[in-house]
């Protein structure tokens, strides 16, 4: 049987988002080929942690992601709305939230960057967002206007 996986996702835990997360990783071609991170607030534990053994366990969860499946690509996705960052009720407007949120995924990914040094690790952003039908719209960071 073959072990290897095709990345490691690293998620928030709020279960509204836990399902369509599973449905946009099938419609990116991951379907089950995946190593699941599902941790509260997803890159906000690396970028800007509770405590700092929260990271560690991330970065270990990594690890053990490239040894023993031999990942190469990571994805990092963050959801507006989220419980960890205080829903939408904390920030001023929807701008403010994704600016956050783009923040810290870009901190999580220059940390995964640095802790690894690998240059054949990607690292992909990608930012959800609840829709007025209680779905996710999924959005590759490169691709939200700055």
């Amino acid at each position: 049987m073959d072990q290897k996986a095709k990345a490691v996702v690293l998620h928030c835990m709020d279960f509204p988002i836990i399902h369509a997360v599973v449905h946009f990783l099938k419609d990116q071609g991951y379907r089950e080929r995946y190593d699941d991170i599902s941790v509260a607030g997803a890159a906000k534990t690396l970028a800007d942690p509770y405590d700092p053994i929260d990271t560690e366990f991330v970065y270990r969860q990594i690890q053990f992601a490239r040894k023993l499946h031999g990942v190469q690509d990571i994805l990092l996705i963050n959801h507006t709305a989220c419980s960890a960052y205080g829903g939408h009720r904390d920030f001023q407007s929807i701008e403010e939230e994704r600016a956050r949120h783009t923040k810290d995924l870009r901190r999580a990914q220059e940390m995964i960057r640095h802790h690894f040094g690998d240059e054949q690790l990607v690292v992909q952003l990608v930012l959800a967002e609840p829709k007025e039908d209680g779905s996710f719209a999924f959005t590759l960071i490169d691709e939200l206007p700055a």
